[in-house]
């Protein structure tokens, strides 16, 4: 049995010596924010990255080895669907286990697991962020039409943020508020002329 990290250091150089033992090419990285319990983060050069872990929860003796997904800011974390009983793939192995177990544990329990989930989140990720271009690009053209103010908002449809645009608008006494998508707009508050009104109808009517 391999000597059981002790603190950060003991467990940076044993996820180094993991990275080494991995398909393909990884590298360690500090995370972001500090734990109550060390951890560090494997990154391929793709963009998937794991978590090694010291310890936690019930988890004494133990290193956890999980997909990792910063929990803080705009992240692929948002777009895990735990209404679809999506959950983080997660294993643990023994603290006193040698940077060669640990490897073939990653590869035989964890890797491929954690390249389908990652693999979802990021086309999720791409399909948002083109609705959200789509929806900017009818906004500002709709902001430029009607002489508006285009406002941004933050919306969370279970967990996957928007970004809403908002437009406020007033012209020749006519004003109102409008949600723009990026297929549509809904017009929230609209106060116009009768003979605008009318106008609106009609275009509405030929439509």
């Amino acid at each position: 049995m391999n000597q059981i990290p002790q603190n950060k250091q003991d467990l940076q150089e044993l996820a180094t010596a993991v990275c080494a033992l991995l398909p393909q090419t990884w590298r360690t990285r500090e995370p972001g924010h500090e734990s109550a319990y060390p951890y560090i983060i494997l990154a391929r050069a793709d963009g998937l990255e794991l978590a090694l872990q010291l310890g936690g929860y019930r988890k004494q003796g133990r290193i956890t080895a999980d997909l990792f997904l910063d929990w803080r800011g705009d992240n692929l974390s948002q777009y895990i669907r735990s209404y679809q009983n999506e959950s983080i793939p997660s294993i643990t192995v023994n603290a006193g286990a040698d940077a060669k177990k640990i490897a073939q544990h990653i590869q035989s329990r964890l890797l491929a697991d954690a390249e389908t989930l990652y693999q979802v989140l990021t086309a999720r990720a791409r399909e948002r962020a083109d609705y959200n271009a789509r929806a900017e690009m009818d906004a500002r053209a709709l902001e430029k039409a009607s002489g508006g103010v285009l406002k941004y908002d933050t919306q969370s449809h279970r967990g996957e943020t928007d970004r809403a645009h908002k437009l406020s608008f007033y012209a020749n006494g006519n004003y109102g508020d409008a949600q723009v998508y990026n297929d549509s707009v809904s017009f929230e508050r609209l106060s116009v002329s009768h003979e605008l009104a009318l106008r609106i109808a009609a275009i509405l009517k030929e439509a």
